[in-house]
């Protein structure tokens, strides 16, 4: 973050302060405005006192709450251009009188050229323009529609004028291009407000569109009440069976739980159906799940889940004969939701054996210490040619906790000797991230454009932090490691993991949830492409690195 703010002049930030503190200052009650601030006050303040430290201070680290205790001491810190402040004033400004925000937003986006760098303030600056009604602050969204800005703004402006700016930039749009999709998007939730007839049958054009545009119109319907949720559900019910279900049909599961949950599994065809329709049912576990999830954590009722038994006779299937692994876990930890009455009885357990794990052979032994050592050279070479890394370490090795960890997860499921011997000699890496050199970005970092390239960089997590999130999400086998992100993941977006799940056959290699590919296989072609095997896939009309991926590889080598 400090990098980024180097390219925003501070006496900008500083002028940007002292306008919205004056403005502040005028319209506001201080101890109103204080109270808004407050870590547990009805105002954005609850958001910033979550932060550890604040975003940044020029010579040192100090908390929220020792900065921002009293109005007075906000308003100062503000004046003086602090980023954290600067986000919250323009939250605060958006709750006043949100048009005052005008002259700010001009002054910070003067002269920026395509997307603004500190996109976390441009969000801020985006909310507050967004609770605008007039035809300027419309106008100064449309002049910087690449920005961060453009999504929280333009979506929710309640300028009605727009319309046909807003069908110009819709029209023959290609959502398929991701700078095209994000500045295109916010207009289709701006006509949604203030063209829906027209509106409304546009998105539901585009649940027949690709995946990121999918998941927009499915949450946009969804949010329109009950005409957009009747879409997803007919939709859904119109699909004949055993066909695989996209993210639509996947949500239009959930929206039939929270409509009518007793009748969910008539509507889906039935308890028996559901034994052979295996996509539906997977949907269904899925959402059970992330309804079990939200009560727990928000303290909710569920009793919804008990109140038909024919719920818990499926997941008890599931739990005994469907292939997904993933799913016997969700479904098996779902029963114990249940009260006791409830759940089927329980087969009985077969007396416990010791588990005996594999001896890794010395020949891995030897292979795992040579990649220790060339997974070294080759981070102390990106650190020399200035890569930019995601985790200030990107080579851990071996700590106390881990071994621990990894004994922890012995006592309770046979581990291959390929990961083990992975923890136990090489501990973790992450090598996500991007080199100066490249024609464009491999990480998704605040100051970078999309779209980025997916190196598809090496990254396997130290065992005490895997084993931790597998044993508090499972109890029992089978057993979840999560050991990195997938590669749209590692490139900074929102995407799947690598998993291994145990138990698998001990007398071969670890694979890939998912994948043939095994966890040995998978680290030898990483070190193939020095660390990034993506390179190999790459699809970009720029020419590969040649010349940094052969040094890259020789200094791994020694």
């Amino acid at each position: 973050m400090a990098d980024d703010l180097e390219l925003w002049d501070v006496a900008r930030r500083a002028r940007a302060g002292r306008l919205l503190a004056d403005v502040l200052r005028a319209k506001g009650d201080a101890d109103e405005l204080a109270r808004t601030l407050a870590p547990d006050g009805p105002g954005p303040g609850v958001r910033y006192h979550g932060y550890d430290r604040t975003l940044i201070a020029p010579k040192r680290r100090e908390p929220y709450q020792a900065r921002f205790a009293t109005f007075e001491a906000f308003v100062t810190t503000l004046e003086e251009g602090d980023p954290g402040a600067l986000e919250l004033g323009c939250e605060l400004l958006a709750r006043l009188e949100p048009e005052a925000v005008l002259p700010v937003a001009q002054l910070l986006l003067e002269g920026i050229d395509g997307r603004p760098r500190w996109s976390a303030l441009e969000a801020s600056l985006g909310r507050a323009l967004g609770a605008c009604a007039s035809f300027e602050t419309w106008q100064l969204l449309l002049t910087h529609e690449d920005g961060a800005s453009s999504s929280a703004g333009i979506a929710s402006h309640d300028y009605a004028g727009g319309v046909d700016d807003a069908w110009t930039r819709v029209r023959g749009a290609d959502l398929d291009d991701p700078r095209v999709r994000i500045r295109t998007l916010p207009f289709v939730s701006y006509l949604l407000r203030h063209d829906r007839e027209r509106a409304f049958a546009l998105t539901v054009e585009l649940l027949e569109a690709s995946h990121h545009v999918v998941v927009f119109a499915t949450h946009a319907l969804a949010g329109l009440g009950a005409e957009g949720r009747d879409v997803l559900v007919k939709r859904l019910l119109a699909t004949p069976s055993g066909v695989v279900l996209d993210f639509a049909r996947r949500f239009a599961v959930r929206v039939l739980l929270e409509d009518e949950t007793s009748a969910t599994l008539d509507r889906l065809g039935g308890e028996s159906a559901l034994r052979t329709d295996e996509p539906r049912r997977d949907a269904l576990v899925d959402w059970l799940a992330h309804d079990v999830w939200r009560t727990k954590t928000s303290g909710g009722p569920r009793g919804w889940l008990s109140a038909d038994p024919r719920f818990a006779t499926l997941l008890a299937f599931v739990v005994a004969e469907d292939r997904r692994r993933d799913h016997v876990a969700t479904a098996r930890d779902l029963l114990k939701t249940l009260p006791p009455a409830r759940r089927p009885a329980a087969k009985k357990r077969a007396r416990a054996t010791t588990l005996v794990q594999p001896t890794p052979s010395p020949g891995l032994v030897r292979e795992m210490e040579t990649m220790r050592d060339r997974l070294a050279r080759l981070v102390a070479h990106l650190a020399r040619h200035d890569y930019r890394f995601v985790e200030r370490r990107p080579l851990v090795p071996p700590r106390a906790k881990d071994l621990a960890a990894l004994a922890r997860l012995e006592k309770k499921v046979v581990v291959p000797a390929s990961i083990a011997c992975f923890w136990r000699t090489v501990g973790g890496v992450d090598l996500r991230g991007t080199a100066p050199t490249w024609p464009r970005s491999a990480y998704l970092f605040d100051d970078v454009p999309e779209p980025v390239w997916r190196t598809d960089p090496l990254v396997v997590a130290p065992a005490a932090e895997v084993v931790a999130t597998t044993l508090d999400e499972h109890s029992e086998a089978p057993f979840a490691l999560v050991l990195a992100p997938d590669a749209v993941g590692k490139a900074g977006h929102s995407g799947g993991t690598e998993t291994l799940w145990l138990p698998q056959r001990t007398e071969a290699d670890a694979t890939f949830d998912g994948s043939d590919e095994t966890f040995l296989a998978r680290l030898r072609r990483a070190l193939e492409w020095a660390g990034f095997p993506g390179l190999a896939e790459l699809e970009t009309r720029e020419p590969l690195p040649e010349k940094w991926l052969a040094a890259a590889r020789e200094a791994s080598r020694g």
